[in-house]
């Protein structure tokens, strides 16, 4: 596939792959901004894809089923722990550890149990 490499941030010249995109997300500052809803365009880092977005999940914080979004988050721990290897095999870049702790802390301990 032809692919063609783009001007960063920082000025550096980098290629569309793995190591870009996590890059890029790991150059965000997630919680800036409430419920993590972030640009990624023109992530700070020598090494960062400036083009990137990432998928979001919305939850209530005041769940009407709190046994089913009890269940949901149990979902997202476990694809936190054990899924990078299959984010990579559908060509997704699996958040650095520290943002799911992040995740976990910042973000579940908002919504009602």
């Amino acid at each position: 596939m032809n692919f063609m490499q783009l001007q960063n941030k920082a000025g550096k010249y980098v290629s569309p792959d793995d190591e870009a995109f996590a890059s890029a997300a790991a150059g965000v500052d997630w919680f800036s901004v409430p419920g993590m809803g972030v640009s990624m365009v023109d992530a700070k880092g020598d090494k960062s894809w400036p083009v990137s977005t990432a998928s979001f999940i919305l939850m209530y914080k005041q769940p009407t089923d709190k046994a089913q979004s009890a269940e949901v988050l149990k979902f997202f721990d476990w694809a936190f722990k054990n899924g990078k290897q299959m984010a990579a095999e559908l060509d997704y870049v699996a958040l650095p550890d520290s943002l799911t702790n992040d995740i976990r802390s910042k973000v579940w301990s908002q919504i009602a149990k």
